[in-house]
């Protein structure tokens, strides 16, 4: 279940808020021996953090599923997405990497407790079975929920440096795979995810990579370019990045309408989390920076709102 975008509910009194958590979201399973991470793509990462190998340990006897957050949090406890992007694509020697940069389970939601799924009921009464589990274990945790306080807790978040809340529908069913309206995220900072279909180098320098060409899919499908993104990487990051594009280059655009004829054309199979603070409607993403790769969706879908999108001219 993902939240849709908006603003903070008029009706504040139906509705429960939760702090926004930077991270990779991730599905826990326990079966009282074995326990299992699984990424949004459906891809087993138990392995990947080691530092959680026994949080299903902590949750004893029966068989449970949870819906939560992997997070890397900063030197003052904030998630850090950057920090998790040493974790998320780690190629081995996983344990070194916990050392080096450990994480979290930040745990929201359950799916199945106490021998039966859990998705009907009313998210008030799920919180009560997920906190009647008593989750207790150093790197995973159950955030805290507050009901009929999104004002406060978002000015709480803005005082915190974090990036938002969600709203959550007191009488909300868990809607697995389905974008809902009863889950609603405030960005404090706004955030998109797009696909990477070219790149510039460096204007004035030795050829490096100066800035990416980010893209998103209409309703057909269609790659439409909506701007650029060139800061917020340090050297080795950007040395990363260029490897990989050689790698993806190729001769035609992927976008319906190239923007620049000095661009690389790349094939389009990297997604990036990027922050921005102004996208005028038929213009582009402004004031971007770039946050990491993401790795656990299909790029076919990454969509953006029809009235952003750059229209031919």
């Amino acid at each position: 279940m993902l939240a849709s975008t908006g603003d903070l509910p008029t009706d504040d009194e139906n509705w429960a808020y939760e702090f926004k958590w930077d991270g990779a979201r991730a599905i826990g399973y326990w079966n009282s021996s074995t326990w299992r991470l699984e990424s949004r793509n459906l891809l087993d990462v138990t392995a990947k953090y080691p530092e959680l190998e026994d949080v299903g340990e902590s949750l004893g006897p029966g068989d449970v599923i949870l819906d939560g957050e992997i997070v890397a949090l900063d030197e003052k406890g904030r998630p850090s997405f950057q920090r998790l992007q040493h974790r998320m694509h780690a190629g081995s020697d996983f344990l070194h990497h916990a050392r080096r940069t450990p994480v979290q389970y930040f745990i929201f939601d359950v799916l199945w407790a106490n021998g039966e799924s859990t998705i009907r009921l009313p998210y008030t009464r799920r919180r009560e079975i997920l906190d009647g589990l008593g989750v207790r274990h150093p790197c995973s945790r159950v955030p805290p929920t507050f009901a009929h306080r999104g004002e406060d807790l978002l000015k709480a978040a803005a005082d915190h440096g974090l990036e938002g809340i969600i709203a959550k529908q007191l009488n909300s069913r868990y809607e697995p795979g389905v974008r809902s309206a009863s889950w609603r995220k405030i960005k404090l900072v706004l955030e998109q995810e797009f696909v990477v279909g070219g790149y510039l180098v460096e204007k004035h320098g030795r050829g490096g990579l100066g800035s990416l060409l980010l893209g998103c899919h209409d309703a057909n499908g269609v790659l439409h370019y909506v701007g650029n993104v060139g800061t917020g990487w340090d050297e080795r990051t950007r040395h990363g990045l260029l490897v990989l594009l050689r790698r993806l280059e190729r001769p035609l655009s992927p976008f319906a309408q190239p923007p620049s004829r000095s661009a690389y054309h790349v094939a389009p199979r990297l997604i990036v989390r990027v922050e921005y603070r102004r996208w005028p409607q038929d213009g582009q993403v402004q004031q971007a920076s770039y946050k990491g790769l993401v790795d656990d969706r299909p790029v076919g879908d990454v969509v953006c709102q029809a009235a952003k999108l750059q229209r031919p001219r």
